[in-house]
């Protein structure tokens, strides 16, 4: 994909070689939280963030402790495009506009002014690859623009 002009790539991660396919956004309530579905995605959140941190050293980002296991939390706000690329192992998958919503539920500590491009592929073991570039509010817009007007 090509990115905007003024858009520079300033963090990425990737997660390859998954038994599993990556787990999309789970919505809840005080009740959902026991679920089993939920659960899930909270390890996978916690998975997330933690590579995202041990993978780009410089982000600015907050510790907390489970049990006696320290994990890291990313704290990104501000403009940015996502580029997820969601790599399933099966047909059986969430579907990649969730599991994009999911990755920036995880990184981002206020996701307003996030917008992004996602696709998937099929490969023998799950994964995600994720690009995150700085842009200017709107800029994202204008890129749409100009990708439709050379159409």
């Amino acid at each position: 994909m090509i990115i905007g002009r003024n858009m520079k790539l300033v963090y990425k991660v990737e997660i390859m070689g998954l038994t599993y396919n990556p787990v999309p956004y789970k919505r809840t309530t005080q009740r959902g939280k026991f679920s089993k579905e939920y659960k899930k995605y909270i390890i996978w959140k916690t998975l997330l963030c933690d590579l995202f941190c041990s993978q780009n050293p410089h982000s600015p980002k907050t510790l907390y402790e489970i049990g006696k296991v320290m994990h890291a939390r990313p704290n990104l706000s501000g403009a940015y495009f996502v580029e997820v690329v969601a790599i399933y192992k099966s047909d059986n998958h969430g579907d990649t506009d969730n599991i994009a919503k999911g990755v920036n539920d995880a990184l981002f500590k206020n996701d307003k002014l996030v917008s992004g491009s996602y696709t998937y592929k099929y490969d023998k073991k799950g994964g995600l690859r994720v690009r995150i570039y700085e842009a200017r509010a709107g800029e994202a817009i204008d890129f749409i623009k100009e990708q439709d007007r050379i159409r």
